[in-house]
């Protein structure tokens, strides 16, 4: 937490309310005692802040920017992949004005616009093909990729 501090990620007092906010979970859950209610409380005191100073902290941002985007298992794409779809996500970086997009294997449900979280599967995928969706080329997709399983963040 020190470096936290010395790196202006957090600050003291954040600093402080996790290092409380640990030392009352760790009395919770390895305690030999039954806690109390005002060791919960302080717990809680401690915890509110310190979410609130992790979400401040900024973050990169996915967009959903394309779903069903057809995917080929050759260059020439006359071979589709049936069992997935491509996924183009919008990268928002903070303090950055240029957006980057990345496609990826998907097989669910996704809204273009909406902000997914940041999640894999266990399904991977070997070098795969895609049409770009504005220029009409071919491109490479990826060289492997795990399938993408992000979530809507509105749903989470």
């Amino acid at each position: 937490m020190k470096r936290l501090v010395e790196a202006g990620v957090l600050t003291e007092s954040a600093a402080s309310a996790l290092r409380l906010f640990t030392s009352v979970r760790n009395e919770i859950v390895h305690g030999d005692q039954v806690t109390s209610d005002a060791e919960i409380l302080r717990a809680l005191d401690a915890g509110i802040p310190l979410l609130r100073t992790i979400l401040a902290i900024p973050r990169e941002r996915h967009i959903v920017a394309k779903t069903d985007v057809p995917l080929y298992e050759t260059a020439d794409a006359k071979t589709p992949l049936h069992d997935a779809y491509g996924l183009i996500l919008d990268f928002i970086s903070p303090g950055v004005a240029q957006v980057t997009s990345h496609i990826y294997p998907a097989t669910g449900l996704y809204e273009v616009g909406k902000e997914v979280s940041w999640e894999w599967g266990g399904r991977q995928y070997p070098e795969t093909w895609y049409r770009d969706p504005e220029s009409g080329e071919i491109k490479l997709a990826w060289n492997g990729s795990l399938e993408f399983r992000g979530r809507h963040l509105d749903e989470v």
